[in-house]
């Protein structure tokens, strides 16, 4: 009975394995020849895959589901379109805005991004300092033709206008509150409408809003130039642009 008792307490056949036997599950699902702890016929669920269920299908071992509440990506924001016309200029109302009738067919009235010029046009309000010479600038590259009718020196009139290219900026608003269409004035050589009268300085810089626009850097020093050679309203009128006269 003694050695009876010995025999049964035995260890299991010398073949037997443990998972730290093999690389991975896989391999000692192949074999089986360890121990199924929890019965459920997938040997060392610890080990790492490749992984095997045994009936040739992977068997994802080990791995964390992802949690329910995982915060969602935050949607980044659409950056707001940017818009281009072409068309030809009808007007030159003063040294910051103009009309242009479109390929499209309407005539829009168009509030150059970026800069501010004299007034000549409100109201009820006198002309301001330079605000004749703005428009004839704005003239002068606007039309081939620009002529001065009353004889005072500076182009008021054209019939021939330049075929542009509107653009807007799409880090301001499309229209102003006057529903004027803002953008920069391109001429069909690359000439820009707004460096032409900064240049000769007859605006001074313009932030719709207190935004900043993406052409910020180049009108300043443009602005800055013109202050420096004392041209346009800085000579004339000490770059008071609204001064009334």
């Amino acid at each position: 009975m003694v050695f009876a008792g010995i025999a049964f307490l035995a260890p299991a056949s010398s073949s037997a394995a443990t998972c730290a036997d093999y690389d991975n599950q896989a391999e000692a699902q192949k074999n089986k020849d360890t121990r199924d702890a929890d019965g459920d016929g997938i040997y060392c669920e610890a080990l790492p895959c490749p992984c095997s269920n045994g009936n040739g299908k992977k068997k994802s071992v080990g791995k964390k589901k992802k949690a329910k509440n995982k915060k969602k990506k935050k949607k980044k924001k659409k950056a707001k379109r940017t818009y281009t016309y072409r068309g030809y200029v009808t007007e030159v109302v003063d040294g910051d805005t103009i009309k242009v009738e479109l390929d499209s067919g309407p005539t829009v009235t168009v509030r150059l991004i970026g800069i501010d010029a004299p007034e000549s046009v409100k109201l009820d309000k006198p002309v301001e300092c330079g605000a004749h010479e703005a428009r004839s600038a704005g003239v002068s590259w606007s039309f081939a033709d620009a002529s001065d009718s009353n004889g005072d020196g500076l182009h008021d009139s054209g019939t021939e206008g330049r075929r542009v290219r509107l653009v807007t900026d799409n880090s301001i608003a499309k229209t102003d509150a006057l529903r004027r269409l803002l953008a920069y004035v391109y001429g069909s050589d690359g000439s820009s409408l707004q460096r032409t009268i900064l240049q000769a300085g007859w605006a001074d810089t313009y932030y719709y809003r207190n935004k900043d626009f993406k052409k910020w850097s180049i009108y300043e020093s443009d602005m800055e130039s013109a202050r420096e050679s004392q041209s346009g309203a800085f000579g004339l009128c000490g770059g008071e642009f609204h001064l009334q006269t």
